[in-house]
């Protein structure tokens, strides 16, 4: 997975968005193009920002951007908020449920499930504390690169782990 970050600096903000069901290849393809579109002409204060764009596993939409170069402020993090729940609106997509969980399966392809699934799904033994998530609670580059994907017990999603006995 690192070799997809290489291009993000350690330092840059990311923001990551979750899909609320799996995006078709063609959403995905178009939501890059609309994505790379407005990276292009984002700008806080008239100043263009270094930033970019990634469609994953046709789910995550990462946003980051390089502060050192220029700092996002409200105004142009609202407008690339706008820019994904207008995205969302025209899939039917809801890109702003945290709620629900991505987890990595045996044959290491992403499933998105809610917390009460994921939950029976660990009572069941199906998934444990060392079943791969997806923690989008990261805020760096260096965070993304090491911490996105991380064992269930490491992240916010340990809490539908069934206590150890």
């Amino acid at each position: 997975m690192e070799n997809v970050f290489r291009h993000i600096g350690d330092e840059e903000k990311v923001w990551i968005y979750q899909a609320d069901r799996l995006l078709t290849n063609q959403e995905a393809a178009e939501l890059q193009k609309s994505g790379d579109a407005f990276m292009h002409s984002w700008a806080a204060h008239g100043k263009n920002l270094k930033a970019g764009i990634l469609v994953l596993h046709n789910l995550f939409v990462i946003i980051h951007v390089d502060e050192l170069q220029a700092k996002a402020s409200g105004c142009s993090i609202d407008s690339s908020v706008h820019w994904i729940t207008d995205e969302g609106k025209k899939r039917g997509i809801d890109f702003f449920n945290r709620l629900n969980i991505v987890y990595l399966d045996d044959d290491e392809q992403p499933v998105l499930c809610s917390p009460d699934e994921f939950e029976a799904l660990a009572e069941s033994g199906f998934v444990s504390a060392e079943t791969i998530v997806f923690n989008n609670m990261v805020y760096k580059g260096s965070e993304l690169k090491t911490g996105w994907l991380c064992p269930a017990a490491q992240g916010w999603q340990s809490k539908f782990l069934p206590l150890a006995g």
